[in-house]
């Protein structure tokens, strides 16, 4: 009996403990490929879009999770930044698994870090990037 209930307990705890996350990204993280049109991210559970930020900046920086950390924190909750990204917008509605945010058109040739901060489904707030290179 104390085994079943060790074990539910366990079971319960790694369900509130667990939190949202991607389970696919296009372009994939690090990848080359020519210019796209839009990012696609998917999360393992549901998010709450609307509160919610999606972000994409060129990036010139050293591709070391630490360094992307500190650019990530240093953007992402900045206000009036629309010019200086290089995404245009985002579609994500409600309550979603999945993303979509559009890109200017015509980026350069270069390195784009792409960051988010969620409200997951179950109230917590995950941040989390990735990035990818556009090819010559």
């Amino acid at each position: 009996m104390k085994k079943i209930v060790a074990v539910t307990l366990f079971l319960l705890l790694s369900l509130a403990v667990a939190h949202s996350k991607v389970v696919k990204i296009v372009p994939g993280k690090g990848t080359t490929v020519s210019a796209p049109k839009t990012i696609e991210i998917t999360f393992n559970e549901a998010i709450e879009a609307s509160f919610s930020t999606f972000k994409v900046y060129a990036y010139t920086g050293e591709l070391s999770n630490g360094a992307l950390r500190t650019f990530v924190n240093s953007k992402i909750a900045l206000k009036n930044d629309a010019t200086a990204r290089a995404d245009s917008s985002t579609q994500a509605k409600g309550t979603t698994k999945n993303v979509q945010i559009s890109l200017k058109p015509k980026l350069k040739t270069g390195t784009y870090v792409v960051m988010w901060r969620i409200l997951g489904s179950d109230t917590h707030s995950v941040d989390g990037n990735s990035f990818f290179k556009i090819k010559p």
